[in-house]
């Protein structure tokens, strides 16, 4: 990814989603650290398309389908890591597909907390954890 891939991630992908405790640390760095309540089990389902397509309907498709592969296990999805790359950065497209993103993980109770931001084919994966409780 070009020099400004700290200011992407920054502008459009750091405080996204619903703010959460047991969060300790998030986006920024290249793992998160996360609080996995007492008792509980962590279940990861993912989700890709390519990012050709119109950046909300990317959001929501692969947010959606991660999130019902884990509700079919009966896990509450908590925390999402994002892959995105990029043939070249379209801000326009990041915006949009941000505010998507966000206004997924919000209504879920979601925490984006990291992921990787690289350049090459356009593509979206996400990873999407959930808390099964005991």
């Amino acid at each position: 990814m070009s020099a400004g891939e700290f200011e992407l991630i920054e502008r459009h992908f750091a405080a996204l989603g619903a703010a959460r405790d047991d969060v300790i640390l998030g986006v920024g760095d290249d793992a998160a650290l996360l609080v996995a309540p007492p008792g509980c089990r962590l279940m990861v389902a993912s989700a890709s398309a390519s990012g050709d397509a119109q950046p909300e309907a990317v959001a929501l498709d692969c947010f959606h389908r991660a999130a019902r592969a884990l509700r079919a296990v009966g896990a509450i999805p908590a925390w999402l890591t994002l892959a995105l790359s990029l043939e070249r950065v379209d801000e326009p497209w990041v915006a949009r597909f941000a505010i998507a993103l966000d206004r997924a993980c919000r209504e879920a109770g979601v925490r984006v907390v990291g992921g990787d931001t690289t350049a090459g084919v356009s593509a979206v994966t996400i990873f999407l954890t959930g808390i099964e409780p005991a």
